[in-house]
């Protein structure tokens, strides 16, 4: 199993990073200010960190192409959103060389950084990743993680949202026949990808990862369903555990958020966010 970590954070990529970002302070988010990274990854960033201290939310854009953000690149060119799944790792450099043996990775880890600016001064973030290739896990583009200066991320600062939000608790993904993709899936997390109702799940102690059926998805996200199902598998909405509803009620009130009621509490058109569902999950 050589993605054995649980779900650290979901990636969305934008085309506009300060309209994503506006889109986050409407939608009752405080995003942490924009990060540049290393010349070589030719990307830029903002977060919603969680409380739990253990998910986030990365609004992804590209400052410059590279050939580290080719992947991103083409998946832009056929509209963005939800695409990046992150997972936790100690030793990305181990990791990386096990994509490699298995032939679902073209190089070794990646080391970067970010600056971020705090009161006593400017700090780097530092990180190391180990990439498959997106076609590894069709539907989505599947790295590790690893944090090597987790308290610049999850900054005491930003951990609290006027909509209440908690943590990031499951990503879902749709497929024209989830059967098909599943032992794709399964070469890479092993028995921890199980069938479902609909489809198949990757179990995960943060966010278990579910692909759906055109059918099960309509059930879960009623009319917003038929916005984003496609021809090919794709990651179509984020949950978040909301803390309570009258906050966040009368947050997007205020903003003039449109939100649809789901089976589970509250839905936000990809028009509203950051293309794709976010589903706010109440207690």
């Amino acid at each position: 199993m050589p993605i054995a970590g649980d779900l650290d954070h979901a990636v969305f990529l934008v085309r506009d990073l300060d309209e994503a970002e506006r889109a986050a302070v409407r939608l009752g988010f405080r995003p942490t200010p924009r990060g540049v990274h290393s010349p070589a990854m030719g990307t830029a960033n903002a977060t919603i960190v969680f409380p739990d201290r253990r998910t986030y939310v990365e609004l992804l854009g590209i400052v410059r192409p590279t050939s580290a953000n080719s992947v991103q690149r083409a998946r832009l060119e056929r509209g963005g959103g939800l695409f990046g799944l992150a997972f936790k790792g100690r030793d990305a450099r181990a990791d990386a060389e096990e994509l490699a043996r298995l032939g679902v990775a073209d190089g070794a880890a990646i080391d970067f950084s970010r600056p971020v600016a705090l009161e006593s001064g400017s700090r780097e973030a530092r990180f190391t990743v180990a990439r498959a290739r997106p076609e590894a896990t069709p539907g989505a583009w599947c790295f590790v993680c690893q944090h090597h200066t987790p308290e610049l991320v999850w900054r005491e600062d930003f951990l609290e949202h006027p909509n209440g939000a908690l943590a990031l608790i499951e990503i879902v993904g749709v497929a024209p026949d989830p059967g098909a993709i599943e032992p794709a899936w399964r070469r890479l997390f092993g028995e921890r990808v199980q069938k479902a109702e609909g489809g198949f799940r990757v179990r995960s102690a943060t966010a278990p990862i579910t692909f759906l059926s055109p059918e099960a998805l309509a059930e879960r996200l009623g009319e917003l369903a038929q916005r984003v199902a496609g021809d090919e598998p794709r990651l179509v909405a984020a949950s978040l555990a909301l803390r309570e509803a009258t906050a966040a009620e009368a947050w997007w009130s205020h903003q003039g958020v449109r939100v649809n009621r789901g089976p589970h509490g509250y839905l936000v058109a990809p028009s509203e966010g950051f293309g794709a569902v976010v589903e706010f999950r109440l207690p």
